[in-house]
């Protein structure tokens, strides 16, 4: 029976090769081990990144617990406040206080405020009298510039009455 090896048509002897450490070029020692060094740094430095993005997540909503915590407390605050400082309850505690209203006609309770010139602002705001009698004598003109008619108006409300009740 003849070998089968010899009746392939191609036939590839296999040999095995060993390969000793004298036999690697330093060359390639080299760069595979660069090509190590550089795959470990890429891995530490996403690894460091990743606990970075972890610890960072983790104080996002360590804060935003926080801030909810916050908005609720705010929202109650600010419930109490409206129900304190509403007009009714305002009212109530008046009366128990024994405060009341001042009614409309009542003329001795009514607030009023008397605001006298010093001389010195009369002078420093008077016209020359001359031309205060002119206004006078004018008054309200047609012919008169918008400002002479303001000047006028103003003196004619300076001059009016108070009614000192």
């Amino acid at each position: 029976m003849p070998e089968r090896r010899k009746e392939l048509l191609v036939f590839y002897e296999r040999t095995r090769r060993r390969i000793s450490m004298d036999k690697v070029k330093p060359r390639t020692l080299a760069y595979f081990s660069v090509m190590l060094l550089l795959i470990g740094l890429a891995g530490g430095l996403y690894l460091h990144q990743a606990s970075e993005v972890a610890a960072y997540a983790k104080e996002i909503r360590r804060l935003q617990t926080r801030k909810d915590r916050l908005h609720r407390e705010l929202v109650v605050l600010e419930g109490e406040a409206a129900v304190l400082g509403s007009l009714e309850r305002v009212m109530r505690s008046g009366k128990d206080l024994g405060y009341h209203f001042p009614e409309a006609a009542d003329v001795e309770k009514r607030l009023t405020i008397e605001c006298t010139p010093t001389p010195r602002a009369r002078q420093a705001h008077a016209l020359p009298l001359e031309r205060k009698r002119d206004f006078d004598n004018v008054g309200l003109n047609v012919n008169n510039t918008l400002w002479e008619n303001l000047v006028h108006r103003f003196y004619l409300w300076l001059e009016a009455p108070v009614d000192q009740r």
